[in-house]
């Protein structure tokens, strides 16, 4: 592959000043859910797409506890947090295709001392038709690292689902639940968060 991964970038070198990449990447999102589908295409992709959703629903601890997304006391509160299935589904109803990888592995772009320029994206292999806010997780846990501010940049470019009127917090993690990176890197403050609802509020509220 052409070009350095963001993941073999040091932090350091985007991390201050992200809005770049993430204005980009935002872009990035919008332009691949605008690709048109076809009726059926769409309908019948829902329909397969919606049997993954409600079985990740379902195993949402489980999995998320696989991933070492979030510590213990967090981890017990997914099954009674969660919001219904058809209330997340509602959030984002139309059929769209996602990337659904959007992580640092995947962005391609050219490093140098003034910072990393993105090119493109690569590994389409998990790319399927699905509901828009399935694209949120893999980047919310990896290249937004749940930083408030990054996430409302990266929701704003990429005219998801309730944009520009921020999606309810408490639905934004849910997604983020349903279709996560596989074991990021652990956030520092997840110890100090006492709920999910806390860290929904804390990530996706107005005030972070």
């Amino acid at each position: 592959v052409d070009g350095a991964r963001l993941k073999d970038v040091g932090a350091g070198l985007w991390a201050e000043d992200a809005s770049g990449l993430l204005i980009w990447l935002g872009r990035f999102v919008r332009s691949r859910h605008a690709v048109p589908l076809e009726a059926d295409e769409g309908a019948d992709g829902l329909v397969q797409h919606d049997k993954v959703v409600a079985y990740r629903h379902r195993e949402a601890a489980r999995r998320a506890g696989e991933r070492n997304l979030l510590p213990p006391h967090l981890l017990a509160q997914i099954d009674a947090w969660l919001p219904p299935l058809g209330e997340l589904i509602a959030d984002s109803p139309d059929a769209v295709l996602v990337h659904a990888d959007l992580t640092p592995s995947n962005i391609i772009g050219e490093a140098a001392a003034s910072g990393f320029s993105p090119i493109r994206v690569i590994d389409f292999n998990q790319s399927v038709v699905a509901h828009a806010l399935y694209e949120l997780g893999p980047v919310w846990w990896t290249i937004l690292e749940g930083d408030p501010q990054r996430t409302q940049r990266f929701l704003s470019e990429a005219q998801l689902p309730g944009m520009p009127d921020p999606i309810a917090p408490r639905h934004a993690l849910a997604w983020a639940l349903l279709n996560p990176a596989w074991r990021p890197q652990p956030f520092a403050w997840l110890d100090s968060v006492g709920s999910l609802d806390d860290l929904a509020a804390r990530a996706f509220g107005d005030g972070g």
